[in-house]
């Protein structure tokens, strides 16, 4: 059938917006690839969140320092050290949200995870550190025990001072998890030096039933149990 002008310029005209639209949508996720933190086209990525300064007592910790962070994060920036230690985490099921220190260390924060023995629980109910029953019938069905721990890594040149114990997990669950998605594009990155250090506080809290976890110190477990049985290291 053949078609007038009008109709042949209406009908590539539509074909033109359709293929800019896909090309869009392409250059888009291909610009996404690999770096989350990277800013959307055209949004500029804040600053992240100041986090709280002293940072609470944890259940306990560990320090990589100068060399020993190249090796157990490959990178001799801190931007790279940054870069792959999050995406590090993203395989092993973390969500990341970043804050940045008084000192000015960044600083990552897993989300809350159920464990046993210092291992992720994987499922479905590995995240949900709300109240859970087990059993089908009520008259059978019990409180299942949480054990729950973040991981909080500090990559900076300070000494870290701790300040009291937690007092409310769900105050401390919802104050870690406001930090932002990406690094921010404002933040000022150098090499790393024989000075850098990478600290690590795991925080822990357990309950029985449904009142709110108590916070666990010291740990049962010694820090590297943690950050080896989670995959992070070795």
């Amino acid at each position: 059938m053949y078609l007038g002008g009008a109709a042949r310029l209406l009908k590539w005209t539509r074909r033109a917006a359709l293929a800019a639209a896909v090309g869009g949508i392409l250059s888009l996720n291909a610009s996404l690839t690999f770096a989350a933190d990277r800013p959307l086209p055209g949004v500029p990525a804040k600053a992240p969140e100041p986090v709280r300064w002293p940072p609470h007592l944890p259940s306990t910790g560990y320090v990589f320092y100068g060399e020993e962070i190249k090796q157990v994060v490959a990178g001799s920036t801190e931007a790279d050290v940054v870069e792959n230690l999050r995406y590090k985490l993203s395989l092993l099921g973390y969500q990341v949200k970043f804050f940045v220190s008084r000192n000015g260390d960044i600083v990552l924060v897993t989300r809350f995870e159920r464990i046993r023995n210092a291992t992720p629980l994987y499922g479905e109910s590995r995240f949900n550190d709300e109240y859970t029953m087990d059993g089908m019938f009520p008259f059978w069905r019990k409180p299942i025990p949480r054990h729950l721990r973040c991981f909080v890594f500090f990559l900076g040149k300070s000494r870290i001072h701790v300040d009291a114990a937690p007092k409310s997990f769900s105050r401390h669950r919802d104050a870690l998890g406001k930090g932002n998605a990406s690094v921010g594009s404002e933040m000022q990155f150098g090499p790393i030096t024989s000075d850098h250090r990478l600290t690590i506080f795991i925080y822990e809290y357990a309950a029985q039933a449904q009142e709110d976890p108590h916070f666990i110190h010291p740990s049962s477990w010694k820090p590297l149990d943690h950050l080896q049985r989670s995959g992070i290291i070795p």
